[in-house]
């Protein structure tokens, strides 16, 4: 007995752990009574360590925190605890980062659907509270002041009923023999106000009240002047003493005429066909004054005109 106790104790002291190194003590050999598990020193008994495991197995599984692998030997991430104040810093950082970027998403998602609304709003308002749809007369060409309409001039587009100008025409009949008041571009809805009154003359739908057309033969051709020149009349008396007198000035051109009375267009050939333009017949817009003073003029002298400069 005393010198298994020595053994014992010589053991105990070369393996044995220091004070709070290991969790608790297992017999040699799992033998002994209670009195030689309470006093180690002299039983044999040792701090129990687990075994040196040696280098670990390249082909071990990944660890993870707080588990132990086939070795025995603990493993894992490291934990908050153990990590280093700057990287702390860093990942808090970024944290506050990645909250920004997901407020700003969230608010360009939000202007997104906004205006996508606003848009399927506009769409669904241009096409009429009910979706209501109505015809519309438009000019199929380019139409000019003066000109009497035909059928042909004008085709039907469906509209939405709440953008419908006021007063637009619903059919090409509706506006067929009818004499523009104002040019008419292509697309352009024909409204009752652009044309003349039914029935009306196209030179009486032309003249504005008060007013009157006063009809001048002149030698220019009908290329030269268009409606809406400005032109002065000047009156040649070849008495004794001839000379001459301004009649009127700055009178409006309503109307360009050839010589079998019709409007004229710029190019217009005589009836050889030789190219040559017909002399031009100017309808001048003038008042109930002017008028009997022009008249009193072409019946004892020869009126002239003259082109006033553009505005």
């Amino acid at each position: 007995m005393k010198r298994r106790s020595q053994d014992g104790r010589a053991r105990g002291g070369s393996d044995a752990r220091a004070p709070g190194e290991s969790g608790h003590a297992q017999p040699e050999h799992g033998g002994g009574s209670g009195s030689d598990r309470s006093t180690g020193e002299t039983t044999g008994w040792r701090a129990w360590s687990p075994p040196d495991q040696g280098p670990r197995d390249p082909n071990d599984p990944p660890a993870t925190a707080g588990s132990i692998d086939r070795r025995g030997r603990q493993r894992g991430r490291a934990t908050g605890a153990s990590r280093s104040p700057g990287t702390r810093a860093k990942a808090s950082a970024w944290s506050r980062t990645s909250r920004r970027y997901l407020t700003a998403s969230l608010v360009l998602a939000a202007l997104s659907f906004v205006m996508l609304a606003r848009v399927a709003g506009s769409a669904s308002a241009a096409r009429g509270a009910d979706g209501a749809v109505q015809p519309i007369a438009v000019a199929a060409e380019e139409i000019a002041a003066g000109v009497v309409l035909r059928p042909s001039q004008i085709r039907v587009e469906m509209f939405p009923r709440a953008f419908a100008p006021p007063g637009a025409l619903t059919s090409a009949s509706q506006a067929a023999g009818r004499v523009a008041l104002t040019g008419l571009h292509v697309g352009e809805a024909v409204t009752d106000t652009r044309l003349a009154r039914v029935r009306a003359g196209p030179v009486a739908s032309l003249v504005p009240q008060g007013l009157r057309a006063f009809a001048v033969p002149t030698a220019l051709p009908p290329s030269l002047v268009r409606p809406g020149d400005r032109v002065d009349l000047l009156a040649t008396f070849g008495s004794e003493h001839p000379h001459t007198e301004l009649v009127a000035s700055a009178l409006e051109v309503l109307s360009v005429l050839g010589d079998a009375g019709t409007s004229a267009q710029p190019g217009l050939l005589d009836a050889s066909g030789s190219g040559a333009q017909s002399a031009a017949t100017l309808l001048l817009l003038v008042t109930p004054d002017q008028e009997l003073q022009l008249a009193a003029a072409a019946s004892v002298a020869n009126l002239e005109v003259t082109i006033d400069p553009a505005d």
